[in-house]
């Protein structure tokens, strides 16, 4: 499988994060630098780490969607930039996970 440098922007297309990542189906899943990452976006990814470690998946589901309100997107060197959709980032262990939505199609 080949992994793939990538990064994650958000709506102006700032450079949040650097991915390294491998395709497998429809899901992305690698390493995360969060480097870049502004400190209330790290604070959410923290904050959804703690719940899911915490087994407090109502919350966890809370705090994903709210990042997932944030239109984050990830950017390919072969690609257009895309919008991530159930973006999972684990800070402690630098892991990531997350799909992309496919734009939609003009008939």
């Amino acid at each position: 499988m080949l992994t793939q440098r990538g990064y994650l922007l958000d709506p102006s297309s700032a450079n949040v994060a650097v991915l390294d990542v491998t395709r497998v189906g429809d899901l992305f899943s690698g390493t995360i630098c969060l480097d870049a990452t502004p400190p209330e976006l790290e604070q959410l990814f923290q904050e959804f780490e703690e719940m899911v470690e915490g087994q407090v998946f109502s919350v966890a589901d809370e705090i994903e969607e709210k990042i997932g309100r944030l239109r984050l997107r990830v950017a390919f060197a072969n690609g257009p930039e895309t919008e991530v959709s159930d973006l999972q980032v684990y800070p402690s262990t630098k892991r990531v996970s997350f799909g992309i939505r496919q734009p939609a199609t003009v008939r």
